[in-house]
């Protein structure tokens, strides 16, 4: 009965959190050899006041990738090996910026951001 139990717990979580994968938009960064300036946004009829970004991926090498903090400031994290980093923020707008910015050489896959306005 325990063992029935724990895979349902397991089955259940599992499709919680696939669920919760849906709704982000994802941004590839498939050259993660050169230098990157974007903006993510997401249109939305309601209210915005918070942002969510599930970076993930990996890199042979050292990167930082700057994420807009308001009044041009930025929040660095840094990336090395494999990536899986939330980022969550109180936010306001329908955009963001980041720059994403290679401190070493770098041999590797591609980076994935996820993101999501709520």
């Amino acid at each position: 009965m325990i063992k029935i139990f724990f895979i349902f717990l397991v089955i259940g979580n599992l499709f919680y959190k696939c669920s919760q994968v849906i709704d982000y938009k994802k941004y590839v960064i498939s050259n993660v050899s050169s230098s990157v300036i974007d903006t993510l946004k997401f249109p939305t009829s309601g209210m915005i006041n918070e942002v969510e970004l599930m970076i993930k991926g990996k890199i042979n090498g050292i990167a930082v990738i700057k994420i807009e903090n308001g009044n041009e400031r930025y929040k660095d994290i840094t990336l090395k090996g494999r990536i899986d980093t939330l980022y969550r923020t109180e936010w306001y707008e329908p955009a963001i910026i980041f720059k994403y910015e290679p401190l070493s050489e770098i041999v590797g896959d591609s980076l994935v951001i996820f993101y999501r306005f709520r």
